[in-house]
């Protein structure tokens, strides 16, 4: 998963960090999630703290504590390497893939 390098000093924001495998088959963006104000006790508890973006924050402190650069150095971001697996499901005649993150640790820096 590789994280966007900031435009500036300045730049706050939490840009889309790309989620790739090593081939590019199968690619995709993991957005930041703004927390829901004044959730009901009554609401769904979706696994997340309040403050995790959806799982963004939890991804990026990851990336921060022990990412690598690519290709590009520091200007093209910053990248960690996660444990996954890819899922094929089939629901009325489509086929999904689910594609699950392990985040609990990271996978080893790879060469590619």
């Amino acid at each position: 998963i590789q994280m966007a390098a900031p435009m500036n000093e300045l730049d706050t924001v939490k840009h889309p960090m790309l989620l790739y495998d090593q081939s590019r088959q199968y690619k995709t963006f993991v957005h930041y999630v703004e927390p829901k104000e004044n959730k009901n006790k009554d609401d769904e508890d979706d696994g997340n703290k309040d403050d995790d973006g959806g799982g963004y924050m939890k991804l990026a402190r990851w990336i921060d504590k022990a990412g690598v650069t690519g290709e590009l150095g520091q200007t093209g971001g910053t990248k960690a390497y996660f444990y996954s697996r890819l899922t094929k499901t089939t629901t009325n005649k489509n086929v999904n893939d689910i594609l699950s993150i392990y985040i609990q640790e990271l996978a080893p820096p790879q060469d590619w």
